[in-house]
């Protein structure tokens, strides 16, 4: 009597496992739904949206680095929670002219916690009739990335264009003091989008 291969059943198996693990597919819950707590709409040009991006993000402690292109944004704060962890904060804004005149401002933050791990340094020496030898010369501590992933906190990116929309207000209200601007308006409320993003 003949016995049923069992190489297609170990085949199926090995599949199934493969599918249950690794990484999960985030992007399929992603939405680009319209209403996004990503960016922020401003009665205000791009330029100054973007001076006020700066000024907001100086105030908060970040530090500035050169953008990639136009009207980008980029910035990094760093924070020590403990003695073996660093995590460093990094926001990119950009800032897109409207055709009525105002501007929108992409906001997207990166946080990355490093690890602070022992590495041992060693030195080769050669011995002629044995080879290669590697001795332990001493040890060094050096930060390793252990998580990266971008913000998803909504009161978050509440704040940042909250801050955004206070430079915005301050700086017309500096332009109407010396007469060459129009009156400030007032900030407009954060719009909360819908709970179901995800």
């Amino acid at each position: 009597m003949a016995v049923p291969s069992l190489v297609p059943v170990l085949l199926a198996a090995a599949l199934l496992l493969g599918a249950c693990g690794g990484a999960p597919s985030v992007y399929r819950g992603e939405r680009f739904d319209l209403d996004s707590y990503f960016s922020k709409r401003y009665e205000a040009g791009e330029e100054l949206a973007c001076e006020s991006v700066r000024r907001a993000l100086l105030g908060a402690g970040y530090t500035l680095r050169e953008p990639d292109h136009g009207e980008e944004v980029r910035a990094i704060k760093e924070y020590q929670p403990d003695d073996e962890n660093n995590v460093v904060l990094e926001l990119r804004a950009s800032c897109i002219a409207n055709p009525d005149g105002s501007a929108t401002v992409y906001a997207s933050a990166q946080q990355t916690v490093n690890e602070l791990q022992t590495q041992r340094q060693t030195s080769n020496l050669g011995i002629p009739s044995v080879g290669s030898l590697g001795i332990p010369i001493g040890s060094t501590r050096s930060p390793v990335k252990v998580k990266s992933e971008t913000v998803q906190d909504r009161a978050f990116y509440r704040r940042f264009f909250d801050a955004v929309g206070n430079q915005i207000v301050l700086h017309l209200r500096d332009s109407l003091r010396q007469g060459d601007g129009a009156p400030a308006p007032a900030p407009a409320p954060f719009a909360d989008p819908p709970l179901d993003l995800y």
